[in-house]
Parts: structure tokens; sequence; C-alpha cells
């Protein structure tokens, strides 16, 4: 499917506003691909102005990775591509040893074709650390269940080197750690609080890290997050209403969607049709996870449960700022227990799955499609 709409975007889709000529490699060079790339080639700047757009915005992680790549003789352009197609790589074998921990009711082929086919998998050619987030996950995820907590902590710390919403899963290694010291009647209240304290460092070590370099490089630990206003800035007040409200999925512009699909309704047919349509995928995407997780929510065990809601939380959260339905693809995708879920509907509904599973693959090619030819697709 990703291959496909490749084609389409380079042959049969007309050029779009960040067209950029040359090979596919360069195309890892838009939005998001451009800031980590600018990281591994210059470094982080920050001048303390929260209103302009700078990349201590974005974690380090991925980008070290970039300038490893670079070093051993890639360009610039393939380093920022060949990272996220390797990792991409091995996410089948390692979802299946999820599984297994898994409810056996659940289609393990169906649940794959899922997380494969999600129109999120359109970045791993796009230079994020889609996969890699993905891959911390389902092995944070594995150990969780396996109960070696330490190991978890680890890949958590790890993870949230990449970026914020990989705190999350560390907050479910510690509170799964502290569940399961608790279900015994004999508790070394010392000894537990200790292990949580040198667990719970482990587990956010990434963040930890680069607030700290910010605050050496910079002065400010927090500079990450006070550069979010460039991208749009609401009332805290106004920010938790659209939350709660979720103005920010009912406001999706879907009504100028159904206008561009009206010939010669407006004047730049495919540019407003492609705002809308993102807007409109990326919440029905939104929608589709979330059912399928409300559907398994007995079917599936409690710490997959509990980390997939987080995500979702946190999203909804995301959604309330001006920005609104954008991105669910890339964010979202780290919800790694969803695709588990909706394999665990197969047995029940199966024409439902299968109607997931297509509108998967049909906006996996549209989504590609439309990065390939130069739209935006966040």
């Amino acid at each position: 499917m990703t291959v496909f709409g490749v084609w389409l975007g380079l042959h049969v889709l007309p050029h779009g506003p960040t067209w950029v000529n040359g090979g596919l490699f360069r195309r890892a060079w838009f939005w998001d691909g451009g800031w980590y790339l600018s990281i591994a080639e210059h470094g982080y700047a920050w001048n303390g102005h929260a209103g302009i757009q700078q990349n201590v915005a974005f974690f380090p992680l991925y980008p070290l990775i970039e300038r490893l790549f670079h070093g051993l003789g890639f360009s610039w352009a393939a380093a920022a591509i060949i990272p996220s197609l390797l990792f991409a790589i091995p996410l089948p074998l390692i979802f299946s040893a999820l599984l297994r921990h898994a409810n056996a009711d659940i289609r393990r082929d169906l649940a794959t074709y899922a997380l494969m086919l999600y129109p999120g998998a359109q970045f791993y050619l796009a230079g994020y650390p889609t996969s890699l987030m993905n891959v911390i996950v389902m092995l944070g995820l594995w150990a969780i269940l396996a109960r070696r907590y330490w190991l978890a902590a680890t890949i958590a710390g790890i993870g949230t080197a990449a970026g914020p919403l990989m705190m999350l899963l560390s907050m479910v290694v510690c509170g799964s750690y502290i569940h399961d010291r608790f279900r015994g009647s004999d508790v070394d209240m010392g000894r537990t609080f200790g292990s949580l304290l040198a667990m719970g460092a482990l587990a956010i070590s990434g963040f930890l890290s680069y607030t700290g370099f910010l605050y050496a490089r910079f002065g400010d630990p927090l500079a990450f997050l006070q550069v979010q206003r460039a991208w749009g800035h609401l009332p805290l007040a106004t920010h938790v209403y659209r939350f709660l409200t979720l103005a920010g999925v009912f406001g999706g512009g879907y009504s100028k969607f159904l206008m561009s699909l009206i010939p010669f309704a407006n004047t730049q047919p495919l540019r407003v049709f492609e705002a809308s349509l993102q807007n409109t995928l990326n919440t029905l995407t939104f929608v589709i996870l979330a059912c399928s997780l409300w559907y398994a929510r007995r079917r599936l065990p409690r710490v997959m449960m509990l980390y997939a809601a987080l995500v979702l939380v946190a999203y909804l959260w995301l959604l309330g700022s001006v920005q609104g339905p954008v991105s669910t693809a890339r964010l979202v995708f780290i919800a790694i227990p969803a695709f588990i879920a909706i394999g665990s509907m197969a047995s029940r509904f199966p024409r439902i799955t299968s109607g997931i599973l297509l509108f998967f693959a049909l906006t996996l090619v549209v989504q590609t499609a439309l990065f390939v030819a130069g739209y935006w697709v966040v």
C-alpha cells in the first residue's frame, strides 16, 4: 500500500505547496522530519523567544540515530529515512511476541494487519521516530507483562528521549510495579519506596537527560515546552473547555471537506480537499481505535488497557489545542493495544473488522500519496 501511495504521489497527483525536487529521500525533510534532521546536522538552537518555531521542541533520540548513520557514511537524507525503515522491519515479530501475552481469542493475523496497514505507517518514509517509538512501546509492554520491571523501566527511559508522550509508558511501568508489590501481604515499605524512586528515575531518564541538557546549554529546562506556543496557544481555561466538550474532534472542518467534493465549489479544490480530508481521516481513525479498545476492555490485560487509555486521553488533550485533529496517525500510533483490540473483534464482528482494515489500507495510500506529492500530512 505504501509503495502504491508513493507511485500515486509521484506520478498522478499534481505537485503540492511543499513539493521537493529530487529523490524520495529528499522528502524526509518535510515538516517535523526537517526539524529532526536540523538537530542531527547542526545541533539545538534556542533564543528564548517562545513565539518562534525552533528545534528545541523535538527530543534528541532520533536525531542522535540520524547522526550515527551519517557517521557511517550515509547522506543526511538517507540517514533520515533508513533508521525509520530499519526499525519498522522487526515490528511484526515483536508484535507477535506481545500478542502471546494477550487473550487467546484474538485473531493475531488480523491484529498484525491492522498494525502494518495503519496510516501511521506512512511516517516510516518521513524521517520521523514513529517506528522507533513503536518498537520501544512493544518491548516495554512485553517487559511489564513478563514482570521484568527494571528492564521495562530501562526501555521506557530510553523512550522518553524520543518524545514526551513516551512518559505514559513510564507511568504504566511504575504503576504496574506498585500494584505487583502490594498484592502480597508482606511488604517492606521502605525497600519498596526506595526501589520505586530508583525505577521512576530510570523510567524517565531520557526526559531528565534532555531537560538537563537544555538547562546546561540554554538555562531553561522547559524550553521544549515553552516553544510549543509558536505552533499555536490557547488560554488554559479555553483549552480545558475544548478538551471537556471535544471541540477539537467536532471542529474538524467537515463542511469544507464536503464542499471540496463539489466541482468548482472553490478555486483550489485539491488544497482544500487535502486539509479537510486530513481532519476527517484523523478523526475517524481516532474513533476506530477508541471504539475497538472499548470493545476489548475486558479481553486485554489491564496493563495494556491502562496504557492505551492514557494515550487516547493525552491525544484528546492535544485535540483541545488550536491545531485540532492533526497528527492522529502519528501520535496515536503508539497505542499498540488498540491494534490487538481490533484483532479481538474479528470473531464476533468479521465484517466490521474487514471494513476497518480496508479503511486503514485506503487511508495509508491517501496519506502516502499526499505526503510524497508535497501536501500537508504531519
